[in-house]
């Protein structure tokens, strides 16, 4: 009893420590935390930039002496790709993780986070229509000098358009952004689930089209729950959607849709797989992030990899899109990955988008 007890204590002391070193970092970089929610830090005035400017260096300083210690500062080392991709079903197509996803990312920034990202490892675009920033991954792809062949890109293909026609031809404009004229795409996506049936059937034709065209290698949908997704072999030529974009995480991991995806060998890609900060400074979270001498977002990324998940990740800031590549030279057990299996309480909801300049 007394062993337990130490050791809640030990625990306790750990977490501690790491939350105020997390907490800190964050205030630095003009954040505030609270209550398991991150929210974005009003610009200071005059007076307190200059009270911060005067107390910077100590401050620097403390905190680098913690960090030494608690390992919580996002590394800037080149990320290493090692066997991390899965196959897509029935074909030799390789996805790899993890993904960058640009959706909702300025065009004017998104040459230059893709061209990071690119230099860090990463071989997964992924980009909504809505986002119209096609172009700008296709301009990073091709300055990289890699073959094109070693890209996986993926198009969430917006539900706004009137008619199938108008579809196709909104498809083909963007598949042509990203690979210019006579080129492809890896995957193309529904981006919602819409609420009529007659129109899924349409957008899904749609996207069987395109694929006959030889303008993607593969199609997929986005945020279908269970029943949606078993209609589709009511009308599907090609079978199940070859991938499934979802909300998943600890606390939000759809275990009943999962099974029957895996049953039907549906590549799964997990978004918000961070939480977009709203569970990071979760005690079990950070008491594995201190042992493995990673961040909390490092850990949540390695347990996405562990369950099958491809996780895309999005980011505005050049050191977290590194970071996010520093997944590969750890492994969480069997009981730690049970432990954060544990945390599903069916939360949904956690949108990077309402928090991109906290997300890493």
């Amino acid at each position: 009893m007394a062993k337990s007890k130490s050791n809640r204590e030990a625990k306790g002391l750990i977490y501690s420590k790491a939350l105020r070193t997390f907490k800190e970092q964050r205030r630095n970089n003009g954040e505030t935390v609270r209550n398991n929610h991150a929210t974005t830090k009003q610009p200071p005035s005059n007076h307190q930039a200059i009270k911060k400017q005067r107390n910077n260096e100590t401050t620097k300083q403390r905190n680098n002496k913690a960090t030494k210690q608690l390992s919580l500062l996002l590394k800037k080392s080149p990320g290493v790709f090692m066997d991390t991709t899965v196959p897509v079903q029935t074909s030799t197509v390789q996805i790899p993780r993890p993904g960058l996803s640009v959706c909702r990312i300025p065009a004017f920034n998104c040459e230059i986070l893709c061209s990071h990202a690119i230099s860090c490892g990463y071989r997964h675009i992924n980009t909504s229509q809505e986002s119209g920033n096609e172009a700008e991954i296709g301009e990073a792809v091709r300055k990289s000098g890699i073959p094109r062949q070693e890209f996986f890109l993926a198009i969430k293909v917006s539900m706004q358009w009137s008619s199938a026609g108008e579809t196709y031809s909104k498809i083909i404009e963007s598949v042509n952004k990203i690979g210019g004229m006579g080129g492809y795409v890896d995957l193309l996506l529904i981006q919602s689930l819409s609420h009529n049936v007659q129109k899924r059937c349409d957008m899904w034709f749609t996207l069987e089209h395109v694929l006959k065209k030889g303008k993607t290698r593969r199609i997929g949908v986005c945020d279908y729950t269970l029943l949606p997704f078993l209609q589709i072999g009511s009308y599907s030529e090609i079978g199940p959607p070859h991938v499934i974009q979802l909300e998943l995480n600890p606390w939000n991991q759809q275990k009943e849709l999962v099974r029957h995806l895996r049953h039907h060998g549906v590549v799964i890609e997990a978004y918000c797989s961070l939480t977009g900060n709203a569970m990071i400074l979760d005690f079990d979270l950070i008491f594995l992030a201190v042992k493995y001498n990673k961040t909390p977002h490092q850990v949540l990324i390695r347990y996405s990899l562990q369950k099958g998940w491809v996780p895309l990740l999005s980011s505005t800031k050049l050191d977290h899109i590194t970071s996010n590549t520093n997944v590969f030279d750890f492994s969480l057990t069997e009981e730690e990955m049970n432990t954060l299996d544990l945390k599903e309480d069916g939360m949904w909801g956690h949108s990077p988008w309402d928090k991109l300049k906290l997300h890493p």
